[in-house]
C-alpha cells in the first residue's frame, strides 16, 4: 500500500493532462470535467485493489450481504455492500495496529511470560457513527473530519511501533479518502445499481465486457483506452430487471492477466495435436495413471494434479516415452517455477525412466530463463516469437501467479502440448492469483484434466499420510471449536510414532536444531581438513554433509517473530559458529546452510537452490545440492541473494522433500495460517513431522481454507455471456 497513493495521484494527473491534449486536438465529445468525487472513490478503489493483489487477490468483489463481523458492526446503519467496501479500508488502516501486537506477543513468548501489552486498533466504527448519515454542512463535516484525523494520527504514534517509511503520510491519505467516500457513497449511491452508473460515468473505470476497447460510447466524456480499473456488474439470474447482485473490480493489470490467460487456454485446448500410441504403456501404471496419458495423447492441454506420491512425474515419463517410442524426434522442455523445483523435476524424471530406456532428457529450466526473462521482467519469448518445443511440461504449477502464468501460456505456440503438473491443495502462488486451483475448479476444463488419488508413498498405516488426508478431507468444513476436530486431530497424533506434537509456549530452540547434530558433527570433522582432501575425498565429503542436511529441515508460517525463521535461523547460525570456535559476528563460515532468494543467471544460480558454505583452499565457497562440481566464491553472494536457510518458510519448501520436517509456528502468524500452508508442510516429509505449536493455533491451521479472490472463472463466464 505504501506507493498507491502515489500512484494513484499520478493517475489522475495524467488523465488530465491526457483531456487537455484531446481538448487540443478538438477531440472531445464534450467539455471534460473531473469529477472530485469519481477521484475520491478511485483512490479510494485503488488504494484496495492495490493491497489486495499484494496479499494474492487479483478481484475485489462487493456483495449485497455483510460477509464477516467487521462489516456486520457497520450494517447498522447503511447498505451491507457499503459495509463490506470500507471495511476492506479499514483493515488497511489498522494494519499497522495488527503487526504492533504481533511484535509484542511475539517479544512475551520470548521472554517467557512477559505480561502482554493492549494494542487496540482505532475504533473506525465509532468514527463512522459520530457522522451519522451524513447530513452536515460542510463546516461540521471538515471539523469532524480534523477531529478524528488528529484520534488516528495519535494512535498510530502511540501504538503503531513497525511504521515503515512513508507509511504514516500513506494511511493519513487513505483514511480522509476513506471518510471523505463514506460521505458519497451515502449520498450518491443508495444500491449496487447507482454505484455501478456511477462508475459508468467516470472516466477511471472501464466495463469488463468492453476491455481492450475504445470506449467512446457516449458514456465518458473523453475516449479512455484500458482505463486504470476495470469492473463488472454480476446479475445473479434470478435477479428481477438486471439488478446487481455484486460489483466485481480489478486493477488494469490484473484483468489484463486473467483476460488474456483465458484466452490463451482457449486457444491452445483447440489446438490439434498428433495422437501417440498407448500399446507400450508400463503395466505398473494405475487406472488414473493411464488416464493422464489418454488426455495427453489426444489433447493439447492437459492438467494433472495430485497429492505427494501419487506418481505424477512417473506418468510424465511415461508419457515422455510413449511419444518418442520407434524413435520420433520431440523438441521437450521441462520446466518449474523455482530451481529447487526444476532440479527435483529432473531428479524425479530420470529416477522414473531408469532402466526402462537410455534417453538424454533435457536439463529442466525455471519459466523465467525458459521465457528468457531479464532484470527488466520482460520475456524474450513471447506471443511473436514463441517457444520452439513440441511438447512443455510445468512441474509444480500450484506456484504459479496469475501473471506469469500468463507470460507462459503467451509464448507457447497453438499445437504444443502443455503438460500442468501440481498438487492444487498445495499453497497458492506467492504473486497474485491461483491459477491451478481455479482452472481445477472450471467446468469448461473438466475434459483437460485427470486427478490421481492412489498414493505410494503413504501407506495405510502412515502418520504422515493420515494426517495430510485428514487436512485435506476432513478438515476442509470443520470448525475449529468442534471438540469432535479436535480429538480427531489429536487422537490421530496421538496413535502414531511418525508424527509428533509438542505444545509450547517458548521456542524450545535446543530440541528443534538437535535433529541436525549429524550435519553439525561432519562440518566439524572437516573444517579444518576439507581444504587438505583430493577431489574424491572433497566429493565424498560434500555428500556426507548433503546427506545429512537432507534428512532435516525446520519450517517457519512467516519470517517474523520467535517463531519465524529469521529468529530460528540467528539462535542456529550463533550455536553452530560455537561448535565451530568461531566468532559470533561471522556471516559467512564453514558450514552456513544458505538459498537463494533471487535468481542470478550468470552464476548459473535459482530462486530456491540450497547450498552449503565450505572451506577451502581458495577460501569460503558454496556448493548447491545436485550440483556439487560447482563452486561460487562468497565474494559473488550478499544478503540480497543468499540467506541463512537451516530454517525457511513453508512457501519456501514448496518442490522439496526432507526425511523429517519440524513444522513451528504460533498465534503470531495467525493472518498466515491455513489449512494449505499446514498440507504443504507435512507433505514435505517423506517419514516424519514433528509440530511445534500450541493447540488453537494447530487447530487454526488445519481447519482454515485460504481463500483468494480471484477472476479467472468470471473472466471466462464474461467472454461467454458478456
Amino acid at each position: 500500500m505504501t506507493t498507491a497513493t502515489a500512484i494513484s495521484d499520478y493517475l489522475l494527473n495524467r488523465v488530465a493532462d491526457n483531456a487537455q491534449w484531446y481538448h487540443a486536438k478538438g477531440a472531445l465529445q464534450s467539455e471534460f470535467i473531473q469529477s472530485k468525487k469519481h477521484a475520491v472513490l478511485f483512490e479510494l478503489f485503488f488504494a484496495i485493489l492495490t493491497q489486495a493483489l499484494g496479499d494474492g487477490h487479483t478481484v475485489l468483489t462487493i456483495s449485497q450481504t455483510a460477509d464477516d463481523e467487521l462489516a456486520k458492526s457497520f450494517s447498522v446503519d447503511r447498505p451491507a455492500w457499503q459495509a463490506n467496501l470500507v471495511t476492506q479500508a479499514v483493515r488497511i488502516l489498522n494494519e499497522p495496529f495488527v503487526r504492533t501486537k504481533a511484535s509484542v506477543m511475539g517479544h512475551s513468548l520470548g521472554n517467557h511470560g512477559e505480561s502482554e501489552q493492549s494494542f487496540e486498533p482505532f475504533d473506525f466504527l465509532d468514527m463512522i457513527n459520530s457522522f451519522g448519515d451524513f447530513k452536515l454542512d460542510n463546516a461540521t463535516l471538515a471539523n469532524l473530519l480534523n477531529t478524528h484525523k488528529q484520534r488516528y494520527t495519535l494512535a498510530l504514534q502511540n501504538h503503531a511501533r513497525t511504521l515503515k517509511a512513508g507509511e504514516l503520510d500513506e494511511l493519513l491519505s487513505l483514511f480522509v479518502c476513506t471518510v471523505r467516500a463514506c460521505f458519497i457513497l451515502t449520498t450518491s449511491c443508495h444500491s449496487l445499481d447507482e454505484l455501478a452508473e456511477f462508475l459508468a460515468r467516470a472516466v477511471y473505470f472501464g466495463k469488463a465486457d468492453a476491455f481492450g476497447e475504445q470506449l467512446g460510447d457516449g458514456e465518458k466524456p473523453y475516449p479512455a483506452i484500458n482505463p486504470p480499473i476495470i469492473y463488472h456488474k454480476n446479475c445473479h439470474k434470478n435477479c428481477q430487471d438486471g439488478q446487481a447482485d455484486s460489483i466485481s473490480l480489478w486493477l488494469n493489470r490484473a484483468y489484463r492477466a486473467e483476460f488474456e490467460l483465458m484466452n490463451h487456454i482457449r486457444r491452445l485446448s483447440a489446438g490439434v495435436v498428433t495422437p501417440f500410441s498407448l500399446e507400450r504403456l508400463s503395466d505398473l501404471l494405475n487406472p488414473e495413471q493411464r488416464a493422464a496419458v489418454a488426455l495427453v495423447a489426444k489433447q493439447a492441454f492437459g492438467i494433472i494434479t495430485g497429492g505427494p506420491g501419487t506418481g505424477k512425474t512417473f506418468t510424465v515419463a511415461q508419457i515422455v516415452l510413449a511419444m518418442t517410442a520407434g524413435g520420433q524426434n520431440i523438441r521437450l522442455a521441462l520446466s518449474a517455477p523455482t530451481g529447487k523445483a526444476a532440479q527435483r523435476m529432473s531428479e524425479s524424471l530420470q529416477a522414473a525412466l531408469e532402466g526402462q530406456v537410455a534417453m538424454s532428457l533435457p536439463e529442466p529450466k525455471t519459466i523465467h530463463r525458459l521465457l528468457g526473462i531479464g532484470a527488466a521482467g520482460l520475456p524474450r519469448h513471447n506471443e511473436q516469437n514463441p517457444l520452439p518445443y513440441d511438447v512443455i511440461i510445468v512441474d509444480e504449477a500450484s506456484m504459479l501467479g496469475v501473471e506469469l502464468a500468463c507470460q507462459l501460456l503467451s509464448a507457447v505456440r497453438t499445437g504444443t502440448r502443455l503438460i500442468l503438473l501440481g498438487d492444487a491443495n498445495q499453497l497458492a502462488a506467492v504473486d497474485a492469483g491461483a491459477v491451478l486451483s481455479d482452472l481445477c475448479a472450471m467446468p469448461s476444463l473438466a475434459d483437460h484434466q485427470v486427478q490421481l488419488v492412489q498414493s505410494r508413498r503413504f501407506d495405510e498405516h502412515s502418520g504422515v499420510g493420515r494426517l495430510a488426508r485428514l487436512i485435506q478431507d476432513e478438515m476442509a468444513q470443520a470448525d475449529t471449536a468442534n471438540h469432535q476436530t479436535d480429538q480427531t486431530v489429536f487422537e490421530l497424533i496421538a496413535r502414531q510414532d511418525d508424527v509428533r506434537f509438542i505444545p509450547t509456549n517458548s521456542v524450545p530452540y535446543d530440541e528443534i536444531f538437535v535433529a541436525y547434530e549429524r550435519y553439525f558433527a561432519l562440518t566439524k570433522r572437516y573444517h579444518r581438513t576439507f581444504a587438505a582432501l583430493d577431489l574424491a575425498g572433497q566429493n565424498d565429503a560434500l555428500a556426507q554433509m548433503m546427506d545429512a542436511l537432507g534428512q532435516y529441515r525446520i519450517l517457519c508460517a512467516s519470517h517474523q517473530g520467535v517463531f519465524g525463521d529469521l529468529a530460528i535461523n540467528a539462535q542456529i547460525s550463533q550455536h553452530h559458529r560455537t561448535l565451530l570456535n568461531l566468532p559470533a559476528s561471522a556471516v559467512w563460515y564453514h558450514g552456513r546452510v544458505v538459498m537463494i532468494t533471487k535468481n542470478r543467471y550468470d552464476l548459473g544460480l535459482f530462486n530456491g537452490d540450497v547450498g552449503i558454505c565450505v572451506r577451502t583452499q581458495a577460501g569460503l565457497m558454496v556448493y548447491f545440492e545436485g550440483r556439487e562440481n560447482q563452486a561460487v566464491s562468497v565474494a559473488m553472494l550478499d544478503e540480497q541473494v543468499a540467506t541463512t536457510a537451516y530454517a525457511i518458510t513453508v512457501h519456501k519448501s514448496q518442490g522439496s522433500e526432507w526425511q523429517t520436517v519440524a513444522i513451528v509456528f504460533d498465534g503470531t502468524s495467525e493472518r498466515l495460517l491455513s489449512k494449505e500452508l499446514i498440507y504443504t508442510a507435512v507433505t514435505r516429509a517423506k517419514k516424519q513431522v514433528h509440530i511445534y505449536s500450541d493447540n488453537d493455533s494447530l487447530l487454526h491451521a488445519i481447519s482454515t481454507p485460504t481463500v483468494r479472490q480471484t477472476g479467472l472463472q468470471l473472466v471466462e463466464n464474461i467472454a461467454i455471456n458478456g
